[in-house]
């Protein structure tokens, strides 16, 4: 019994060492960045964003974005999503316009779109890494405007 006991503690040290590494591979990281966006050649916005990342779901990502105004004060705010099917990813975002006093502001939503022809970039979350080395650009749209679009990650 007494050589039992060793064989069961460290079975159970073993155990729960898989168990964390577990859920630390569950873990959903943040990435930070700045966007950029055009529609035309007179009209260009930009703001940060920040995307949610989970391991068990590399194909899906979510987060939230902010657009500035040109005292860099915070004109919208809101949230995007978006999946990866083959090689386009693509998504939806909302935003509220800030007013003063709080009051809830207009909405404003669209959608967005890119292809990336690195091949090293296999999925949405890879995609996102990928910002943080290189630019990423797209496209995007809302209602009857549309135009492009590029982010870069930073630590």
């Amino acid at each position: 019994m007494s050589l039992m006991r060793p064989l069961m503690t460290s079975a159970a040290t073993a155990l729960a060492a898989l168990l964390a590494a577990a859920v630390s591979a569950q873990t959903t990281s943040t990435i930070h960045g700045s966007w950029s966006a055009t529609a035309g050649p007179n009209q260009v916005w930009q703001g940060t964003w920040t995307g949610e990342l989970s391991p068990a779901k590399p194909n899906v990502a979510q987060g939230s974005w902010t657009l500035l105004n040109r005292s860099n004060q915070i004109a919208a705010r809101g949230t995007w999503s978006a999946a990866k099917t083959e090689k386009v990813w693509s998504g939806s975002w909302q935003a509220r316009v800030a007013t003063e006093r709080g009051a809830t502001g207009r909405l404003l939503s669209g959608s967005w779109r890119t292809q990336i022809s690195d091949t090293d970039v296999r999925s949405l979350a890879e995609l996102l890494e990928y910002t943080f080395r290189e630019q990423v650009s797209g496209s995007w749209a809302s209602g009857r405007l549309a135009g492009a679009w590029s982010l870069r990650a930073f630590r």
